[in-house]
């Protein structure tokens, strides 16, 4: 077995970031992904735009100056959006097979060793013992397994979880700049006369460069659990029968729809919220919706709090400057000093993680968690300048 510096658990946004990020800087980097494909979010629940990339103001200004910088422009650069405004916030709409091959060349690029796969328990069990530990899985899954302490919500004080697909065949130029108003309009009709499959009332149609995405938010049940498997797995099954039945009663009575094909379908299910640990600090609600500064800030976020407490209710609501600060010990284990995280499993409260668990904080955390891991085993001691130091990465 290789003696890594730095293991990474999750490869997603987060996860490829903080590996990329510890790998850079001279750490033996190994990443773990449990699913057997890298990409995470937009990959397995089929997400199509880079939320949190910019600061909330009235001009787009790019979020940083590492990895979520670098990320969004090389999407732009093989021939994606750059900002789309969207409400009150800026967004980057791109495609779903140019979200993974930007992750598979950071890792490549910077000698990351990626294990797809492969679960947490199974690297314990063949004896994996790194210098460092980041926890990029989403769902905090160190937790249990290491034996650190975490808190979860559960129904109902829990965001909602979502499917998700893109289809093709629908004519763009007969929807309007966002994307919606021509479509919602018939699927509102059906919901109003009965007409719609049952519980598709929160479906949601947004147009994207693959093509239009679906997104129904689902109900979960009573005491429903978002770290159990089977639980989980009941839910996305359920969910994905009902986005077939949307899509086959809009090709019936939609004519824009008569030629709608499916282009990608989830993997997984999308889900919003799930184990939160227990870091050194824990990011509250009033540092995100006031802004806050921190002088041990290593990374930053910009998106509103977007809390889905109902399928059918978004709470978006903007903070009230360009972005707030997340300091390093929202970052690293108040139990373990060789364990960081990154993602949304980062150290907050309930509120502040629906603003923090969006892609563009996911890259910034992510990649910080992993530069700490890697000072702290290269060096032997850490702090948020030296982190900071070691942030800035090339624009593309």
């Amino acid at each position: 077995m290789v003696a890594w510096d730095v293991v990474v658990v999750g490869g997603g946004a987060a996860g490829v970031a903080a590996a990329a990020g510890a790998a850079r800087i001279g750490a033996s980097t190994l990443l773990l992904e449990a699913s057997p494909v890298l990409g995470g979010t937009p990959i397995l629940a089929v997400l199509a735009s880079l939320c949190g990339g910019f600061e909330q103001a009235e001009v787009p200004h790019r979020l940083g100056r590492g990895l979520c910088r670098h990320v969004g422009r090389r999407l732009e650069g093989l021939g994606g959006l750059g900002a789309v405004r969207s409400g009150p916030v800026w967004v980057q709409p791109f495609r779903v097979g140019h979200w993974q091959r930007v992750l598979q060349e950071l890792c490549a690029q910077t000698g990351v060793t990626v294990r797809t796969g492969t679960s947490l328990e199974r690297a314990l069990e063949e004896g994996l013992r790194p210098g460092a530990w980041v926890d990029a899985s989403g769902d905090g899954v160190t937790g249990p397994v290491l034996g650190i302490g975490w808190d979860q919500s559960r129904p109902p004080d829990l965001q909602v979880p979502a499917v998700s697909a893109i289809v093709g065949g629908v004519d763009p130029g007969a929807l309007d700049v966002a994307g919606r108003a021509r479509c919602l309009l018939p699927v509102a009709r059906g919901v109003s006369d009965g007409r719609l499959p049952g519980g598709l009332a929160a479906l949601r149609l947004h147009r994207v460069p693959d093509g239009l995405l679906l997104k129904l938010n689902l109900q979960p049940p009573p005491g429903w659990d978002p770290s159990d498997p089977p639980g989980r797995s009941a839910l996305f099954r359920e969910g994905l029968a009902l986005l077939e039945l949307g899509l086959a009663w809009l090709v019936d009575h939609v004519g824009l729809f008569a030629g709608a094909r499916w282009v990608r379908r989830p993997l997984a299910l999308g889900v919003r919220e799930s184990r939160r640990l227990r870091g050194l600090f824990t990011l509250s609600e009033s540092d995100v919706r006031e802004a806050r500064s921190h002088p041990d800030v290593v990374a930053r976020g910009s998106w509103p709090v977007e809390l889905w407490d109902t399928p059918e209710h978004q709470r978006l609501e903007p903070i009230a400057g360009r972005s707030y600060d997340i300091p390093l010990g929202a970052l690293r284990s108040a139990e373990r000093p060789d364990l960081f995280f990154g993602g949304r499993c980062l150290s907050a409260s309930r509120v502040a993680q629906s603003s923090a668990r969006v892609l563009g904080t996911c890259l910034e955390t992510g990649q910080a968690a992993g530069t700490a891991a890697a000072l702290q085993v290269l060096e032997g001691a850490l702090t948020p300048q030296a982190v900071r130091s070691r942030l800035e990465w090339p624009a593309p």
